[in-house]
């Protein structure tokens, strides 16, 4: 294995990705300071630059690639925070379901934004993944409460489909 004399410190190390960044245009491929004299580089930078960088990044975050880099960093950072899940577990997931909602089946691409993941309020385990639709019509029925609210919608409507014409009340709409 070849060695590589860092340009900065002088300490020679082996000439691998741990030890130096990659760099088309240096010697084995890698840069010609070690990753720790970098590291001290562009802190002393970005305390130097600080607010014209940030200019930069406001300017970035606002245009349309900036905001989807954004977006798919803030649902990452939440499915691994919210339920300790990597992406590469979410994508498998989505793949199993064929893409699509596991209650309604709508596939993503006709959905605004990523399908969600449904866990359990109670258990905190993960069932699946739904559109937003389905995901926020779960919630509002409580299903996690243990009081059966979707249950006794199911039964409700189904009561007034077998009435139908009995004691119900129509709507009439005017024809204009």
């Amino acid at each position: 294995m070849e060695n590589r004399t860092c340009t900065k410190c002088q300490v020679t190390y082996p000439a691998t990705t741990e030890y130096f960044y990659t760099c088309k245009g240096g010697k084995y491929g890698l840069a010609s300071q070690c990753k720790s004299c970098k590291a001290v580089y562009f802190k002393k930078y970005q305390l130097k630059n600080r607010d014209s960088l940030a200019k930069r990044q406001k300017i970035y975050n606002r245009s349309e690639r900036g905001k989807a880099v954004l977006k798919k960093a803030k649902q990452k950072y939440n499915r691994r925070i919210r339920y300790g899940m990597s992406i590469e577990t979410y994508d498998r997931m989505v793949l199993d379901q064929d893409g699509r909602c596991a209650i309604c089946r709508r596939h993503q691409s006709e959905l605004k934004c990523l399908l969600s993941v449904d866990h359990n309020h109670v258990t905190d385990q993960i069932r699946g993944l739904l559109c937003d639709e389905c995901n926020l019509g779960l919630g509002k029925f409580k299903v996690d409460s243990g009081d059966f609210y979707l249950q006794k919608a199911l039964q409700y409507l189904k009561l007034c489909e077998a009435l139908s014409g009995e004691n119900m009340l129509t709507l009439q709409r005017s024809k204009t």
